[in-house]
């Protein structure tokens, strides 16, 4: 099977490989791969010829790494290559007719126009003859006919763009942003090039290069007609560079919208009509208000170049079926009344604030009835909506005099009073009677009840005029027992009134994905439905309130899409309005049809300059000015100009950048100042005066961009030369792979043994080492004294494993000192020390006094006996003073043999502890057959005195000749010298290890040495090799000047394989017996290094923004600079780091002449000297290490909240100007207040403040000693009305600080958590979703301030959810609950992160209340983390790692992430963002792979992909599927060794 079979994203693939008896299946991409099971099956089965296995050596994990590695390479490149081919296909196919085409026309997907239809394709081509206008009743298929003629002119363009001719684009136009996504979808689906989808204020900042960019790459946009409009004003883009515009909603192109401008300003200045783009138009009906529809029809003709046409066949009813329209009459509404709440609340009429709730209310107790109308005080008086009419009359006209100063406060007294009214009142539940509902509202709910019974999948829209009615209604049928009903409500974007509050843009997806699903099957809507909600499933629309046009009586009766549909118009009783709305909407839509079906199928528009000015002939006043570039500045175009140039100052000064209008009213005629930001060198311009306020303020605008530009502050495209710069390394490439690697010398000794040899010597300082075993030892270890010439540092106590696996912690005893010692002694000490090695290690040194870096003897002392005064009473010189080894002679006494240590003076690797006599054997017995070979070369030797001796041909001969035939024959135990009893010793060992060996004393000596200083002595060379560790780190920190306790100085410079940092794999090249190696406190570290950092970025740049708040910290941060720092030659980290375990060869003393022994020159005797070796670091390793130490600083500091040496430690490591400070008290002095914060003067705005702090610190037991601090906290960035700047700057700051509380509390839990785990289980501490409940339960919801009118209805109702489930949460300590609900909106996470900022300045930088905070508000969510592993876990990689090792019992599989593939020139890109392939191989298969804009996404996506198919396979079918031979509890590792489960090779959450 080629590659180019496989299915994309799912299709195992097979390693190529050679089974041993066939041929290559790929020649040229074989990669040679050993699997034992595979070489096994030696069956033909199918699945064989996709695998071959040649029998080899087991590969390495490495090897294995990097033969994947080619394979998943190859992999991609066929698949690549195999998804061009198909690509290639599908652009030939795409050459055939327009009849074969077939289209999705729905923006969910679905396939609802199977063949193009007759009309369809005869407004097709006459779309393609020259401008048009289709008008065509919803429903019918206008966006199929644009999507046909896109596709027509695209194939075209790229034909063009391939030739090398310049670039022109389609622009597919809509009203509204809700259009917009729309209609972008079904183009998506429809078109073979992707279109880009523009809208939103983003957009609003790019330039000439950024659009260049887009409309190179995308030859279709979809935006809204605002946006293009300014393109053309700013001439970023010609008419002659856009090839096709496509009106959606045609009908809008009227007076001042942008429909109309595009084509009155832009659209005639190519004089060539071939440079001017096709105009394709879509509408119902040319008119949108009561006008004759022939002079409507004739001005939209003029206003957009275009001419009218439809269907010669007015009956679509086959393809768009009309619904059945009837009229639902109900009886004369009551005339407006006051319900005993309205009654209660008049005692506040007189107050502004609530003018427009009395007028609702009244209006609504005669529309709804008596229960709808209470709802409004309901809704006003809601806690977040409350809030905002109280910062509204905050800031309404200012008090001039005490009179009026005075009525405010009393309007205040008066709606707090008001407030607590409604808080106490009993709201009824309504009831369907008169008593509650108004008649019509009973018509309403009777035909609900009659729909919704009869038939179960009703999809009913409720069109209302305000949205306060649709909220009313919603609530109440919430409410009234409807059959089978389940409602929500349908409203618009904008508006901030009582119980108007819009959705936003995914809201709106949301409700339309619920509605077609059946989840909500009644809606209550605004006019935004009539445009918005396209849905096959809607068979009942009812007009509650009753159309004002005939445009809206047919889009909204068009929403009834299904057959059989009921279109129902609620008309009161005797009412001649209604009578009329009806009879004019069925008569314009009469005459509308009539005109239509009327028109000259030839008839084209004669003068076309003529009728496009003629539409526009009643102008109003203006001025014009154009640059060189050609761009104009009108009345109209200058506010738009003049607003970009103020917004582009928010650099300069991150105020409120926006132009102010101050007007002045003389003689009937109005005249406006502008006011411009500070930070602009012009500060106003007085325009001149007009009786209309629009003109006068417009001309204010465009006398302001005159003076700009004749300032020079608006360039030819009258764009601000104060470019809204990104700060510099904003996108900067910061990051270090982790792959490539660099050499670096490696110290393997500390220069504390040599720093004073040479000197002469009357002072030694003694350090005792003695053991500390778990359980007894087989024989005694008796303490000894290592002197120095130096005071050795204070080491910890570290863990040594003898006899076995039996810990034992290797203690310390730092002796007072100096003790003065004299040259006698001096002489005993180096003869012993020499001896020490020559007996032990084999190795015969020669030194002088002034050579020896240190000295070994044994001691009487004990632990716990008191310190001896003087040298000579701490060595035991007893027994110690003949040290010459004895040897075997005739006659020896052979007891005196036993229970010593033996030395074999021929070999340095034999050395014996001695047990009993075996009188049973002589030296001509045979050796035992389950003793192992001693040389471990060739046969065995048959005798024991033979298998002792170590000699060799004639010097063995001479031996056995004169030897001693009647020597005794002992039991003995062979010394284990080369281990590293720093670990625990493998399996392996432990099967190797024989306690019995038998040898003869004659080629053997006995150490006169005390036993039980041998015994600890033989564990010498590990206790060397961890002391020499500590100290060669210890000194990395002195270059720093930090006091960090060596255990924590070497864990921060341990790495311990080549991919420590990869938590979860098999470790590659892993060192046994190191310790703990970096990553925790380079987690902790890292924390740290962030906050502290952000906190010196806040208090340096008081006038910065978040961004920049960003790019300064990450220039300290960042691994680059990390790296940087730490390979300075003045800190010189990388010699320091430890990557290399215990070598029994770096563990002997420098500075000392070796005579013989392994290693001992054959001449020119010299002082040993280590060679410096390499060792290969990754960049990110070394920065990695650096924020290690830090992390080791911060656990160093003594004293609760003591940070000093830490940042300390951040001033050394980042090395920069915006962090040079030494403590923590340097944040307060160098802080200083911004005015605002601090002012106290009595005013409105002070009143409100305190009011509002006084709430939130009884609720939080901190009180604010600057309270305008917790009115920025609580200040969200859309209120732009505020004198506090907003919580973006504090929130930037919390957001650290919380991080790092949360690490440290989880760090200090559980001390044997993996960073891995410690980062996934913070995630839920600090996620968006978890704080956004924290801040409902400390009723942060209620203090926000905030403009808008979307962010109201996504608080309440999360709120809403969130409180209903906290109080049962608490009493039965359901510490998750907040796992299972929606995610929270992001500006309720952020007010808990910018309230700890807020704390933590105005308590002058104290981290303690921090902490208070944490332990008050936060600890009892994660008291028990085991509740969140499956909040962990969730992670699509986490989730594979764990199905594969714990459900599969897998090891052999990766996550490999190839380059981004490059295309074949030929045909252009889809997309501008980078295809990088992931994929997921397990052993030799490749199980998915799937593509992302990044690693991250593309990883992700794979897993994803895996998991599905992984879902349901049994255990013997993965086995199966992808000859799975890992053993259950153990896998085979690196070197064969065997590696517990718990960790596959590179899958790990991200």
């Amino acid at each position: 099977m080629s590659m180019s079979n496989v299915e994309s994203m799912n299709a195992p693939q097979e390693l190529n490989t050679l089974h041993p008896n066939k041929g290559s299946v790929h020649a040229s991409t074989t990669r040679i791969l050993y699997d034992p099971e595979l070489i096994a099956d030696d069956s033909n089965t199918d699945d064989d010829k996709h695998v071959a296995d040649v029998p080899g050596p087991l590969l390495t994990s490495s090897q294995r790494k990097q033969a994947q590695n080619a394979v998943f390479e190859d992999y991609v490149r066929e698949k690549d290559e195999s998804q061009l081919q198909e690509r290639l296909q599908g652009e030939e196919n795409s050459m055939n007719s327009v009849d074969d085409i077939h289209l999705l026309a729905s923006a969910n997907g679905r396939r609802i126009i199977d063949r193009i239809r007759d009309y369809q394709s005869e407004l097709f081509a006459r779309a393609k003859a020259g401008n048009i206008i289709a008008v065509l009743d919803t429903g019918s298929g206008k966006t199929l006919i644009a999507a046909l003629l896109l596709r027509e002119i695209v194939s075209k363009e790229m034909d063009n763009r391939a030739a090398g001719r310049s670039p022109r684009t389609s622009f597919f136009l809509t009203p509204s942003v809700a259009l917009t996504e729309q209609q972008h979808q079904v183009l998506c689906e429809n078109l073979t090039e992707m279109p880009a989808l523009v809208h939103g204020r983003k957009f609003d900042g790019w330039r000439k290069e950024e659009w260049n960019g887009l409309l190179n790459t995308h030859p279709v946009i979809v935006c809204t007609a605002a946006i293009l409009d300014q393109c053309l004003n700013h001439v970023y883009i010609k008419m002659e560079d856009i090839n096709l515009i496509i009106f959606d909603e045609a009908h809008h192109a009227k007076k001042d919208h942008p429909y109309a401008t595009i084509i009155r300003d832009h659209y005639f200045k190519p004089s060539s009509p071939s440079l001017r783009p096709k105009i394709f138009g879509m509408t119902a009906s040319p008119v949108d208000g009561k006008k004759d529809v022939l002079q409507a029809a004739r001005l939209l003709e003029s206003l957009l170049h275009a001419k009218i046409v439809t269907t010669k066949s007015l009956s679509l009813d086959t393809y768009a079926p009309k619904a059945t329209v009837l009229e639902w009459e109900y009886d004369r509404l009551l005339e407006p009344f006051e319900t005993p709440l309205f009654g209660q609340l008049k005692f506040c009429e007189d107050v502004s604030a609530f003018d427009v709730e009395f007028k609702q209310a009244k209006a609504i107790s005669a529309a709804l009835g008596a229960w709808s109308a209470d709802q409004v005080w309901k809704y006003a008086f809601e806690e977040q909506h409350f809030h905002t009419i109280l910062r509204k009359y905050e800031r309404s006209e200012p008090p001039r005099g005490r009179v009026v100063g005075l009525v405010k406060a009393t309007g205040l007294r008066k709606l707090k009073q008001a407030e607590e009214m409604i808080r106490l009142h009993h709201f009824a539940e309504p009831a369907a009677s008169r008593d509650f509902l108004s008649s019509k509202v009973l018509l309403l709910y009777h035909k609900l009840c009659e729909y919704f019974g009869a038939n179960e999948n009703t999809r009913c829209l409720v069109f209302v005029d305000e949205r306060i009615t649709a909220r009313v209604l919603h609530d109440l049928f919430r409410r009234l027992d409807v059959p089978k009903l389940r409602p929500d409500k349908f409203l618009g974007v904008g508006g901030n009134k009582s119980g108007q509050a819009g959705v936003t843009g995914p809201q709106v997806r949301d409700l339309k994905a619920k509605f077609e699903s059946g989840i909500v099957n009644c809606l209550f809507c605004t006019s935004v439905a009539e445009e918005g909600i396209d849905s096959p499933e809607c068979n009942l629309v009812i007009r509650f309130d009753l159309y004002k046009t005939m445009i809206q009586y047919v889009q909204s009766r068009g929403r009834a899409r299904a057959k059989g549909s009921i279109y129902g118009q609620m008309v009161e009783r005797g009412n001649a309005s209604d009578r009329v709305k009806i009879e004019d909407a069925h008569y314009h839509e009469l005459q509308l049809r009539r005109f239509l079906s009327d028109m000259d199928e030839d008839r084209f528009l004669e003068n076309e300059l003529l009728s496009v000015h003629g539409a526009f002939s009643k102008q109003k006043p203006n001025k014009t000015f154009k640059t060189g570039a050609g761009t104009l500045c009108n009345y109209r175009t200058s506010i738009l100009y003049l607003d970009r140039y103020a917004s582009s100052l928010q650099y300069e000064n991150p105020g409120m950048a926006r132009v102010m209008y101050e007007a002045e009213i003389a003689g009937g005629m109005f005249r406006f100042k502008t006011i411009l930001p500070d930070g602009s060198p012009i500060k106003g311009v007085t325009g001149e005066a007009f009786p209309n306020k629009t003109t006068a303020k417009q001309s204010a605008a465009w006398e302001t961009c005159y003076a700009l530009r004749a300032g020079g502050l608006l360039d030819d495209n009258l764009n601000s030369i104060f470019f809204r710069q990104r700060p510099k390394n904003a996108n900067a490439r910061l990051a270090l792979s982790s792959a490539k690697k660099d050499e670096y010398d490696m110290l393997v000794k500390p220069g504390f043994w040599t720093s004073k040899c040479g000197q002469v010597l009357d002072m030694l300082f003694a350090t005792v080492i003695y053991l500390v075993p778990s359980v007894g030892l087989r024989r005694p270890h008796d303490p000894l004294v290592l002197l120095t010439r130096s005071a050795l540092p204070p080491v910890p106590n570290f863990p040594v494993y003898l006899d076995g696996n039996i810990q034992t912690k290797v203690a310390f005893s730092h002796q007072t000192g100096p003790f003065a010692v004299d040259d006698t002694m001096l002489l005993w000490l180096r003869q012993f020390t020499l001896q020490a090695f020559h007996d032990l290690f084999n190795k015969d040194y020669e030194a002088e006094d002034a050579q020896m870096p240190y000295w070994l003897a044994p001691t009487k002392w004990r632990p716990g006996d008191i310190v001896p005064p003087n040298l000579r009473e701490l060595v035991d010189l007893d027994g110690s003073k003949d040290l010459k080894p004895i040897q075997w002679s005739r006659g020896s006494d052979p007891n005196a043999w036993r229970d010593q240590f033996l030395i074999d003076k021929w070999s340095g690797k034999c050395r014996y502890w001695s047990r009993a006599v075996l009188p049973e054997l002589n030296i001509n017995s045979r050796v035992p057959n389950d003793v192992p070979d001693r040389r471990h070369k060739g046969a065995k030797a048959e005798k024991i005195l033979e298998y002792t001796l170590s000699l060799y041909g004639s010097s063995k001969m001479r031996f056995l000749g004169d030897c001693d035939p009647s020597q005794p024959v002992l039991g003995a135990e062979l010394v284990q010298i080369r281990r590293n009893f720093l670990d625990k010793v493998e399996s392996k060992e432990f099967e190797e290890y024989i306690p019995e060996y038998y040898i003869c004393p004659e080629p053997l000596t006995i150490s006169k040495l005390p036993l039980g200083f041998i015994a600890t002595a033989l564990v010498f060379p590990a206790i060397m090799s961890r002391l020499d560790s500590y100290l060669i780190a210890t000194e990395a920190c002195q270059k720093l000047d930090l006091d960090i306790v060596p255990e924590l100085a070497l864990e921060a410079m341990t790495k311990d394989s080549d991919n420590t940092e990869e938590h979860r794999e098999q470790q590659i090249h892993f060192q046994r017996g190191m310790g703990k190696n970096y990553e925790r406190l380079e987690f902790l570290g890292d924390s740290f290094l962030k906050m502290t950092t952000t906190i010196m970025v806040f208090i340096r740049y008081p006038k910065s923004d978040e961004l920049g708040f960003h790019v300064k910290r990450m220039e300290m941060i960042c691994n680059l600079n990390l790296f940087n720092v730490a390979v300075d030659p003045s800190i010189g980290l990388t010699q320091h780091v430890r990557t290399k375990g215990f070598n029994r060869h770096h563990w002997y003393p420098e500075g000392l002449i070796l005579r013989s022994g392994r290693g001992a020159p054959q001449a020119n005797m010299k002082p040993v000297k280590h060679e410096i070796p390499k060792h290969a670091l990754a960049q990110k390793t070394i920065a990695d290490v650096s924020e290690a130490l830090i992390g080791a600083a911060l656990l160093s500091s003594k004293g609760p909240n003591n940070y000093e040496m830490a940042i300390r430690a951040v001033t050394k490591l980042v090395n920069s100007k915006d962090h040079d400070i030494q403590s923590w008290s340097d944040y307060s002095r160098l802080y200083e207040p911004p005015a605002w914060s601090t002012n106290t003067s009595p005013d409105g705005f002070t009143h409100g403040v305190d009011s509002a702090a006084s709430k939130i610190q009884r609720r939080m037991g901190y009180t604010f000693r600057h309270p305008r601090l917790l009115r920025s906290a609580m200040t969200h960035p859309s209120y732009t009305d505020s004198i506090v700047p907003d919580y973006q700057r504090l929130e930037f700051l919390g957001d650290s600080i919380l991080d790092m509380v949360c690490i440290r509390s989880l760090y200090d839990r559980f001390p044997d958590r993996d960073p891995q785990w410690l980062t996934e289980h913070k995630m839920a501490m600090v996620s968006n979703k978890f704080l956004g409940a924290v801040a409902v339960d400390l009723d942060f919801d209620k203090y926000l301030y905030y403009s808008g009118v979307h962010i109201p209805q996504q608080i309440n109702q999360y709120a809403f959810k969130i409180r209903d489930k906290l109080a049962e949460a608490k009493r039965n300590n359901h510490i998750d609950f907040w796992t299972e609900i929606e995610d929270a909106p992001k500006c309720l996470s952020d007010t808990v992160e910018s309230y700890i900022g807020a704390v933590f300045v105005d308590s002058g930088f104290d981290y303690r209340e921090v902490e208070k905070f944490f332990e008050r508000h936060i600890y009892w969510y994660f008291s028990d983390m085991a509740v969140y592993d499956s909040f962990a876990n969730k992670h699509p990689t986490t989730e594979l790692h764990n199905i594969l090792t714990k459900q599969y019992r897998c090891q052999q599989y990766r996550l490999l992430v190839s380059n981004p593939a490059s295309e074949s020139t030929s045909l252009p890109a889809r997309k501008a963002a980078p295809k990088i392939r992931a994929g997921v191989m397990v052993h030799n298969v490749v199980l998915s792979d799937a593509v992302g804009t990044s690693s991250r996404y593309a990883k992700v996506r794979a897993s994803k992909v895996a998991l599905q198919l992984l879902r349901g396979m049994s255990k013997p079918e993965f086995r199966k599927k992808f000859r799975c031979g890992c053993h259950d509890d153990y896998v085979t590792g690196v070197g064969g060794g065997e590696v517990p489960v718990g960790g596959g090779e590179e899958v790990s959450a991200l």
